[in-house]
């Protein structure tokens, strides 16, 4: 009665005198930051509302669940948390030990930091920032002017890595307004440079380009596809040097423009974030503060060095005469390609008419090839590309160009390139591309385009009943790596798990990434089905041991359809449809588990 009688009052009270009698477990229950009672074996035992809402789940999908981050007492840690749709949640926890119970637990704080991190990292980026236009200026501080050009190579490479991009180049013009000429260039690692090809712009063919840097100094391209009609030349442009987006800022003396500095993304499609913009544009007016410092004659000097990138580094053989038809420079490619002297130093001076009759004789058609160069000299226009045939079999493209300089002087140049190699070329980049970058594997394309050339092989031959197995794996309980750990630990237990399924196959077997977890595989000699059914069992038992993540030890299996050739099937179609349904039979049977197609289930247990 008592206790009835002082619920009453309470509840008569004023909403001020109930608050000043709230409950400890009341206010753990409204606190802004997450309270938590986790036990040693981490399971929930306790949670507030707010820390409900930091892990972003209800609390009865928590309690009683491990909390999938590891506690102890000690100074704060944090959890990285995904959210289903994508959104990342910084959470800082500090523990400290309690009796709860007869058993030990931890009294957990859990508060999202995630504003704070990202404020944290703006500040640092800035700093980072304010560091590297300091560090670029320092680079033509008191600098001579001959050595303009390599200050300028040194700082589209620290411009390059600073904003991890694939290429920055410069590009000037050339004094009558007319050509944007590629002055210098740096790319990252694995890309390939298209200096030494004809990368030079005709401004008259790229207005909307030029349009743009003229009135709005910034050019923001984040795909060729979005460009306007009008942008057709600027779209074949970028498609020429494969870039995927672009970011270009103009480099002027005051009002008059000098040329545009710009960042271009290779592999990919990219946003560009106004640091990169605002640096850009620094980089921009430094290196044109140099130039007009170094010389008064901008254009000669990018000329200059415009001829010293063709010749450095490049496959391509290459000659540069000057106004009165006279060799002024070739490179060693050059001299290699037509095995004619032992150093190109002891061309220059020659009359490129004697030296076009003396390499005459290397061609399928001699008489042929010297009228075609007597006919460019006189229509003095450039030639993008022309095949010659060599009597080797050799398939030898021209080009030539007129680099205009000035009227004083003037410069040609001729540029010979092996076709055979840009034909190896094309062929490497498109076996780059159709190969999986995170396991090495092919992908799904060139796996079947392998598995139809491996079988149409054999056809008519004595290996024509040869018995092959293609192989379907489907990685089980992968999903919950991701959505515990993360997408980067998911990446590197892909890569684990295609190295040990590499592990347990021969060297003339074909491998490949089907999907985001699965793989394929094509046994291409096994002796009897003995010895398929033992490798798909080593696969099991091998990605069935523990992968070891930092400080996380993970467990997964896989299961394994399997279709035979050629007693299942003689189509490559054929054979992924049949595995892909003894695929779903092994899921249905369980986990760590093959199954050949209409044959018995084959189970495993540990």
């Amino acid at each position: 009665m008592k206790n009835n009688a002082n619920t009453n009052v309470r509840n008569d009270q004023p909403e001020e005198a109930r608050s000043l009698k709230t409950t400890p477990d009341d206010i753990i229950m409204r606190l802004p930051d997450g309270v938590a009672i986790v036990h040693e074996n981490g399971q929930v035992a306790f949670i507030n509302p707010a820390g409900a809402g930091i892990l972003g789940r209800p609390t009865s999908e928590i309690l009683g669940n491990p909390l999938q981050h590891t506690v102890s007492p000690g100074p704060p840690t944090e959890m990285d948390l995904h959210g289903t749709e994508g959104q990342r949640t910084l959470v800082e926890i500090k523990a400290v030990e309690i009796d709860w119970g007869e058993d030990t637990a931890y009294l957990c704080s859990l508060r999202d930091i995630s504003l704070r991190k990202q404020v944290e990292r703006h500040l640092k980026r800035q700093v980072q920032t304010e560091r590297m236009v300091a560090s670029l200026s320092g680079l033509f501080l008191n600098l001579a002017p001959e050595n303009t050009g390599y200050a300028v190579d040194e700082c589209l490479q620290r411009l390059g890595e600073f904003c991890q991009v694939d290429r920055c180049v410069l590009f000037l013009l050339s004094d009558d307004l007319a050509v944007f000429f590629p002055f210098a260039e740096w790319t990252g690692l694995g890309m390939e440079s298209p200096l030494g090809r004809d990368q030079s712009m005709s401004v008259q063919h790229m207005p909307w380009l030029w349009d743009r840097l003229t009135i709005f100094e910034t050019v923001l391209i984040d795909t060729p596809k979005g460009l306007p009609v009008e942008a057709k030349s600027e779209r074949e442009w970028m498609h020429g040097r494969r870039t995927r987006s672009m970011i270009a800022v103009s480099v002027t003396n005051g009002p008059d423009p000098m040329g545009f500095l710009a960042f271009e993304s290779v592999r990919d499609e990219r946003g560009w974030t106004e640091d990169e913009i605002g640096l850009l544009k620094i980089a921009g007016e430094i290196i044109a503060k140099a130039f007009i410092h170094a010389t008064k004659n901008v254009d000669n000097m990018a000329a200059q060095r415009i001829l010293d990138a063709l010749l450095e580094g490049i496959d391509s053989g290459v000659l540069i005469e000057d106004e009165t038809r006279k060799i002024v420079r070739t490179n060693s490619q050059f001299s290699n390609m037509f095995e004619l002297f032992e150093s190109p130093t002891l061309l220059p001076g020659m009359p490129t008419h004697d030296l076009v009759q003396e390499v005459s004789s290397l061609f399928a058609e001699p008489e042929a090839f010297v009228s075609r160069t007597e006919e460019i000299i006189a229509a003095a226009s450039d030639l993008t590309s022309e095949r010659f045939t060599m009597r080797d079999g050799r398939s030898i493209s021209l080009a030539y160009r007129s680099l205009g300089i000035n009227e004083q002087k003037k410069r040609h140049l001729w540029q010979f390139t092996d076709a055979t190699i840009e034909d190896k070329d094309e062929k490497n980049l498109t076996s780059y591309i159709r190969r999986d970058v995170l396991t090495g594997f092919s992908n799904r394309p060139r796996l079947l385009e392998d598995m139809r050339l491996t079988i149409e092989e054999t056809a008519g031959t004595e290996d024509e009943s040869q018995l092959m197995a293609l192989l379907l794996l489907d990685l089980d309980d992968f999903r919950s790596v991701n959505t515990t750990l993360g997408l980067e630990a998911g990446d590197s237990v892909l890569r684990m798990a295609a190295e040990r399924i590499r592990n347990c196959v021969q060297g003339g077997d074909l491998l490949g990434r089907i999907g985001g977890d699965g793989f394929g595989i094509l046994l291409t000699a096994p002796a009897h089905m003995a010895e398929i059914e033992r490798v798909g069992r080593r696969i099991i038992w091998a990605i069935g041991q523990p992968f070891e993540l930092d400080a996380h030890i993970v467990h997964i299996g896989v299961s394994i359809g399997i279709s035979l050739f050629p007693t299942q099937g003689l189509d490559v179609q054929v054979l992924f449809q049949q595995a892909d349904m003894a695929l779903l039979q092994a899921k249905e049977q369980g986990k760590a588990n093959l199954q050949v197609f209409d044959k018995v289930v084959c189970r495993l247990t540990k």
